[in-house]
């Protein structure tokens, strides 16, 4: 399966914003409400080929530290509303984990989240190249959901002050037309091969059967998700489920919570990375461990998995 491949990457971009959701509630409203007054405009996407192919992919700062950006909302594949490219950052974190010049990874982050697909991969890239080299991330005004789960995957996490974590949830909308067509003297018939499969056609009464469908697959991501911050932030079950109900949280509170390490700034986040990273350089932490672990990543082409 070609994942990584933008080349081969050909879905219409409307594609990349369906299905359930990853996001805060009101970011997603307000960014809709902009797109259908006219406001929220689509912009040029950027031409499929690299520009020069033999450049990094991220910008490099002092002490060999890669920085990848999560900025606006999150999709699987290039959007021509802009955000991030999940597949692109994954590119980019595969890119530094093998990079000899790479010593370290901050990821700069201010997102409300994005789309389910894609997410799961990328914290999972995330938690692989950190078994190799430290990732950090810090969230500046905004780390909720989809952002959040990847952000949990790091090293350490910091947000500054003022800034807004959380958002831990599902998100998926069922509309239910109905009574609007029996108005208007329409009646939907769906003709399918099962039950389940015109779940939530429009037009078409939406059941309970068919709305405790659509609960199952909403909380099995959310389960994903609950499991992966435990697993990344070292926290219990009971201590994800305090704060995984959607709310999002000011940085001091996210702190308390364990949601994140610390209230800092970015150039204090940055400090920190310098020095984790000139303390693995004193630990005997051989070249052969890293190597081993970087042909882990470095098997799995970069530009097709």
């Amino acid at each position: 399966m070609e994942l990584l491949n933008r080349d081969s990457w050909t879905a219409p971009c409307m594609a990349r914003h369906l299905g359930h959701w990853l996001i805060e509630p009101g970011w997603l409203r307000e960014a809709i409400s902009a797109l259908e007054a006219g406001v929220f405009k689509p912009i040029q996407m950027e031409a499929a080929t690299r520009k020069n192919p033999n450049s990094k992919p991220y910008a490099m700062a002092s002490s060999g530290i890669a920085m990848v950006q999560i900025a606006g909302q999150m999709q699987k594949g290039e959007s021509k509303f802009g955000g991030t490219n999940s597949i692109e950052l994954r590119r980019q974190l595969r890119a530094a984990a093998v990079d000899d010049d790479v010593r370290g990874v901050m990821m700069l982050i201010d997102s409300p989240g994005g789309t389910v697909a894609g997410t799961s991969e990328l914290a999972s890239d995330i938690k692989m190249v950190n078994a190799v080299k430290p990732v950090y991330a810090h969230i500046e005004d905004l780390g909720a959901s989809a952002a959040y789960w990847v952000a949990s995957q790091a090293s350490r996490v910091t947000a500054t002050k003022g800034s807004e974590v959380g958002s831990v949830g599902v998100l998926a909308l069922v509309e239910d037309s109905s009574g609007a067509a029996e108005k208007a003297g329409i009646k939907y018939h769906v003709i399918s091969t099962g039950k389940y499969k015109g779940a939530g056609v429009p037009g078409r009464e939406v059941t309970e059967e068919e709305l405790r469908y659509f609960q199952e697959r909403v909380d099995g991501v959310h389960k994903s998700f609950v499991s992966d911050i435990m697993s990344g932030r070292g926290l219990k079950k009971s201590q994800v489920e305090a704060f995984a109900d959607g709310r999002v949280f000011a940085a001091e509170k996210a702190m308390d919570m364990g949601m994140i390490d610390e209230v800092a700034r970015f150039d204090d986040a940055m400090a920190t990375l310098r020095n984790d990273i000139r303390e693995q350089d004193k630990k005997a932490i051989t070249r052969d461990r890293v190597a081993r672990a970087s042909i882990s990543i470095a098997e799995v082409d970069l530009d097709a998995m």
